[in-house]
């Protein structure tokens, strides 16, 4: 009877996830701190900061579902052609997505760059 060798994801699975929570992190300060704080008051004065273009425009990418389609063409990549890489992706643009309102996209791709990240 012939056995299966099972690799296991191990290191490659802990780093991913380690990463990906540190995005959160990040990502938890960029929607506390600029999207949502005092710097949201700022926006929206009548001589608004020269910043706020970019800040603007980072609303307007949130609203365009930005990390949710980028996040989940990456899970799809990485299911089709068996990329390692772009599961990564896909967890880390997709937890991003989850704190920064792309959460109906983003939630299965990360899904999916979980699934690929433990599939040998």
């Amino acid at each position: 009877m012939a056995t299966v060798a099972v690799q296991k994801p191990g290191g490659l699975l802990i780093a991913s996830v380690v990463m990906a929570l540190a995005v959160v992190a990040a990502a938890l300060a960029v929607r506390f701190v600029v999207i949502e704080g005092s710097m949201a008051q700022a926006c929206i004065s009548t001589a608004p900061p020269s910043w706020c273009v970019v800040r603007n425009s980072l609303v307007q990418f949130f609203r365009a579902e930005g990390f949710g389609y980028a996040a989940l063409a990456a899970g799809i990549l990485a299911h089709l052609f068996g990329g390692r890489p772009m599961a990564v992706v896909a967890l880390i643009v997709g937890a991003a997505g989850l704190v920064l309102y792309n959460t109906g996209l983003a939630s299965v791709a990360v899904l999916l760059g979980l699934l690929r990240l433990v599939r040998p």
